[in-house]
């Protein structure tokens, strides 16, 4: 059996440390299986630096290592994680994408792997398109039963979110709770927002609502400290608001992290928090992860991409409605050892996927 070699593009929101997760992990997993080369082109410093790659599997060419591999390894082109989606504007780009995926895997049988993505709001013919991309692949899997029925019939399948496969989250979830948190003084709620769901999605109202529900839950007594933070460049007019309008609860230490978290830091600061409301995925998932307990704050009516992944994970209960006329209520300590539960059948899901698509590299 040849070789196997990844060969990766990344385009992406290169602020945004959700997706700096999600690559790094994607590129963790896939050396168990063969060997990686990442295109260095386009990826600023910070974001590179951040995958920690090998010497060697840094690239200035994606095609000079696609010729180069070609007829010496089985070459797989690997897409990028993370949330597809647009319109009309998008059909020409699709159809020279499905048009190259065709003509590479018949005619020099290149594979394509895609994992951990999510699909909508997208239009019929670019479904379409995704739709007979699918068979080209050997595996395309997206992480929601509702990408799934936007794309149906195909040969896509589930793959859970790559952070459920992260080195760095599996390596900080294996840490006992109380050994993570040994070195804070006090506890904390950690809050992350986004004012918006989704660019394409209008929710008038929706971060008034945020803040309202948030403020609520402090006044009845329900944290001393509050720590605001954000890991995507965008979200820091956001934080700095809802910071300013929980100033104005009495008795409890408020405090803002004006500046953008990096990866490290932000996984450091769940870990370690008592709880987490968020309406961001990446932050909500690493909590979920690492046992701590969460809530998402949002319109599941309007954010589909969060209530149909929570939904399928079996932890929609981490999910509240901010239309809802109940007081938010979070979970408790307890639901650590579920939350871990949950984390490590995802993690399970997600391994035996890629070993039935690429078996991975044994030593002999």
């Amino acid at each position: 059996m040849k070789d196997k070699l990844f060969l990766i593009k990344i385009v992406t929101a290169f602020r945004n440390r959700g997706d700096l997760l999600i690559n790094k992990s994607l590129i963790q997993n896939l050396r168990r299986y063969g060997s990686v080369r990442v295109v260095e082109t386009g990826i600023p410093d910070d974001f590179l630096n951040g995958l920690e790659l090998a010497t060697d599997e840094i690239s200035t060419s994606l095609f000079r290592d696609m010729r180069k591999g070609v007829f010496r390894k089985s070459v797989y082109f690997v897409g990028i994680p993370g949330h597809h989606f647009g319109g009309s504007e998008k059909l020409a780009s699709s159809i020279g994408g499905l048009a190259k995926t065709v003509v590479m895997r018949s005619m020099l049988n290149i594979r394509f792997i895609k994992v951990g993505t999510s699909i909508g709001p997208i239009t019929p013919s670019l479904a379409t398109i995704e739709k007979y991309k699918s068979y080209f692949y050997d595996l395309y899997g997206v992480r929601d039963t509702q990408s799934l029925a936007e794309c149906t019939p195909s040969r896509m399948q589930y793959f859970p979110d790559l952070a459920f496969l992260s080195e760095d989250l599996r390596r900080v979830a294996s840490l006992d709770r109380d050994e993570r948190a040994r070195n804070n003084d006090d506890a904390y709620v950690f809050v992350s927002f986004r004012s918006e769901i989704h660019k394409l999605v209008d929710s008038p109202g929706y971060f008034q609502k945020v803040k309202e529900k948030l403020s609520n839950w402090l006044r009845l007594g329900n944290a001393k400290k509050v720590i605001v933070g954000f890991q995507v460049d965008s979200d820091r007019h956001a934080c700095g608001e809802l910071y300013e309008h929980l100033c104005s609860t009495n008795n409890i230490d408020i405090q803002l992290i004006d500046s953008t978290l990096s990866l490290e830091q932000s996984i450091d600061l769940i870990a370690a928090a008592e709880t987490v409301i968020s309406n961001r995925l990446h932050v909500l998932l690493p909590a979920l992860i690492l046992g701590v307990p969460h809530c998402c704050l949002t319109d599941p009516s309007l954010h589909t991409k969060i209530a149909a992944l929570y939904s399928d994970i079996g932890a929609e209960s981490c999910i509240h409605d901010v239309k809802s006329e109940a007081e938010l209520e979070l979970p408790r300590q307890e639901v650590s050892a579920q939350l871990k539960s949950i984390a490590k059948e995802q993690y399970e899901k997600g391994v035996t996927a890629f070993n039935e698509a690429l078996r991975p590299v044994t030593n002999t």
